[in-house]
């Protein structure tokens, strides 16, 4: 049985549940017609649709809340921590993540927050 926020919320909104292995399987059963839709992060809609500009699909929003993703670093190793930081504040700063964005997800989806230690 999946186990993702999202498969969560479409079952309590009563949705038959189809368990898939990838975000590429579960779009082919839509566009093939033996799924309605399919709930997932914007970036991965993002990147599908710019490698696949003819597909027959639309995304719509669902939320209007920031979904953060995050790199992992170990506990306690700020030395990586503050040069991740320092790389996106430099590729901020020349326009280097923007045009990053727009190769890989046909957007600008640079919300890049400085991480932080949890």
């Amino acid at each position: 049985m999946p186990t993702t926020f999202w498969a969560k919320q479409a079952k309590r909104k009563g949705a038959k549940i189809i368990a898939t292995g990838s975000f590429e399987e579960t779009v082919n059963l839509v566009m093939q017609g033996k799924a309605d839709a399919t709930l997932n992060d914007n970036l991965a809609f993002y990147s599908f649709l710019s490698a696949n500009k003819e597909a027959p699909l639309k995304m719509i929003p669902l939320t209007s809340h920031l979904v953060f993703s995050a790199a992992i670093v170990k506990r306690g190793n700020k030395e990586l921590l503050n040069a991740i930081n320092s790389a996106l504040q430099e590729l901020r700063n020349t326009g280097e993540l923007s045009k990053i964005s727009h190769r890989f997800f046909n957007k600008d989806i640079k919300v890049a927050i400085p991480m932080r230690e949890f």
